[in-house]
């Protein structure tokens, strides 16, 4: 059972923001939801399904939730991208010929998080 109170919280910051949340329904799939409000004297919340070609609107009960994640925290993925970006780079003094393989995993993990323009131009 989720902490309906802090879920709540969550999904009022996301809506006045127009974050997403993550969280699991059931599914051991982690969805992102773009909140738009409650139902049913907030039993729930309802919002745009961002997982789903054509962002479909739907409704989730609290009371269904498997585990809650909360609201996309794009700093906290940006610090663990940096620490793997930096991880990534230490492999060089173990490969001969480590520019093609760096530059690769690199490349894939700015592209995971909307940087690869920015890393393109380096």
């Amino acid at each position: 059972m989720i902490d309906i109170s802090s879920a709540t919280l969550d999904v009022i910051e996301a809506i006045k923001t127009k974050q997403v949340i993550k969280f699991d329904y059931g599914h051991d799939v982690i969805r992102e939801i773009t909140p738009t409000g409650f139902f049913g004297d907030r039993v729930g919340f309802e919002g745009i399904d961002e997982s789903t070609d054509d962002r479909e609107f739907r409704r989730f009960r609290f009371d269904k939730v498997n585990e809650w994640v909360g609201v996309k925290d794009i700093r906290h993925e940006l610090e663990c991208a940096l620490r793997l970006s930096r991880d990534i780079t230490k492999e060089a003094k173990y490969l001969c010929y480590p520019i093609g393989e760096i530059t690769t995993k690199l490349s894939s993990l700015a592209d995971r998080h909307g940087l690869l323009e920015e890393m393109n131009e380096l």
